[in-house]
């Protein structure tokens, strides 16, 4: 699934978690809810299926990019 030459790169994790990590710079609070971050990703760059958002989101957060608060938002690690 990271890189998958049989789909389009724009559905490897690379690609959601680099526009995932861009969206949430550009948010102008620290932390967002998920599913706001999933209609901003859909808006703005392309409209996939939540499973693919939600596997870029486990996977920023395995490489300890984001982490999640206690009220369930995320946030960009330092």
């Amino acid at each position: 699934m990271i890189i998958n030459n049989s789909q389009s790169p724009s559905l490897s994790l690379y690609y959601i978690g680099a526009n995932i990590i861009t969206i949430m710079r550009a948010h102008q609070f620290n932390s967002i809810c998920p599913t706001i971050l999933y209609r901003k990703y859909c808006r703005k760059i392309k409209n996939i299926s939540y499973s693919y958002f939600i596997n870029g989101l486990d996977w920023l957060y395995l490489i300890k990019v984001i982490e999640l608060k206690d009220n369930g938002d995320i946030t960009l690690c330092n």
